[in-house]
């Protein structure tokens, strides 16, 4: 296995690191006032630094609080992290992630520079289109409550054997067993991190089960095999595998495990978008509608706030991958008409430091 030799505690803990990492970690924040006093006073980064340098640098503990996802129709809890020590995060992955993205197989679709929804929308449709005989049973499975199941012990063992600098891994250390069960909703290091995790199960699909076709978006798998007696093959050993790292798929409820036929006449829903056997791609009826009713509300109030604008800007990316031309002509024309590109524009350029 590959050291990352290079990922050293005094390149990554230093002044400049932290003033790119604080910048990186004001993104959409810097009304903020907490967030400006680190921007504008460069001695409490210096000071911040220290701390990591003598050791004495010690997370702050936030309590968790639950909000409502509209996405996924359930609550979700969330930890919003001190901005000193986002900026850790931040300094700790803007080292790390260069090679952390070098790990992932091609089709982990989560929380990744280019490496969205879009990506994995297009593998779908490239497979419908090409890859017939080879896509014609599905499995679709969720992890029961992926985040709060990962094991510190196992994560901070997959760590050490890439990281060799052992004051690196204990300040990763500090943030990891900060809280009881898993990694926190919320941090920025655990979005890297659950990606990290299942770097190697990735892996162990693609080149030990010899499944080609294999999406993964955090804690929702699909994989895409020719036979049925393939597809329980795989489901068995992903069983197996996942119960070794302390997680087991959902086998019940909503994203409970399913292996079906992908045939003429049922199509593949997958991160909110349908995809047919013929490769026509549709929004999933409910991201649909949350898309127009949002559209709706901009026109009838006649313009938009910085919310909204941000909102359906984002979601432009699953209505212009697929094949809804009435609806995406009818959504870009929302868009065009109300300037929301500009909303957020002067927004962030009025925001700048």
């Amino acid at each position: 296995m590959i050291t990352w030799k290079d990922i050293e505690f005094d390149t990554m803990f230093t002044l400049e690191q932290a003033k790119t990492a604080a910048w990186r970690a004001s993104e959409h924040k810097r009304d903020r006032p907490v967030v400006q006093l680190y921007l504008q006073n460069e001695h409490l980064l210096q000071e911040l630094v220290d701390d990591l340098h003598r050791g004495t640098y010690r997370p702050v503990k936030v309590s968790p609080v639950k909000i409502f996802d509209p996405k996924s129709n359930k609550w979700r809890t969330i930890v919003m992290p001190d901005f000193r020590d986002q900026i850790v995060h931040w300094m700790i992955m803007l080292r790390l992630e260069p090679h952390m993205s070098k790990t992932f197989i091609h089709h982990t679709v989560a929380a990744i520079p280019n490496r969205g929804p879009a990506l994995a929308h297009k593998a779908m449709r490239h497979w419908a289109n090409c890859h017939k005989t080879e896509t014609r049973w599905v499995v679709k499975a969720d992890i029961k409550r992926y985040y709060e199941n990962i094991d510190h012990d196992i994560l901070m063992a997959m760590l050490s054997r890439r990281v060799r600098d052992k004051r690196v891994l204990k300040v990763i250390a500090s943030i990891v067993y900060q809280y009881k069960d898993g990694l926190p909703l919320g941090f920025y290091l655990s979005q890297w991190l659950s990606n990290f995790y299942l770097c190697e199960f990735d892996h162990h699909v693609k080149e030990v089960l010899g499944v080609k076709c294999y999406l993964r978006y955090v804690d929702d798998l699909l994989f895409a095999v020719p036979t049925k007696k393939m597809a329980n093959r795989v489901v068995k050993a992903v069983r197996m595998r996942l119960h070794k790292l302390g997680l087991h798929i959902k086998e019940v409820g909503p994203g409970a495990l399913r292996v079906f036929r992908w045939a003429s006449a049922r199509f593949v829903d997958y991160i909110g978008v349908r995809t047919h056997r013929d490769g026509f791609q549709e929004l999933r009826k409910k991201t649909y509608l949350a898309i127009r009713r949002l559209a709706g509300r901009i026109r009838k109030r006649g313009s938009a706030s910085l919310s909204q604008a941000r909102s359906l800007l984002s979601r432009m990316g699953f209505v212009k991958h697929t094949d809804c031309n009435q609806f995406k002509k009818e959504v870009f024309i929302t868009v065009a008409q109300f300037r929301l590109r500009r909303i957020v524009s002067n927004h962030d350029k009025c925001n700048a430091a």
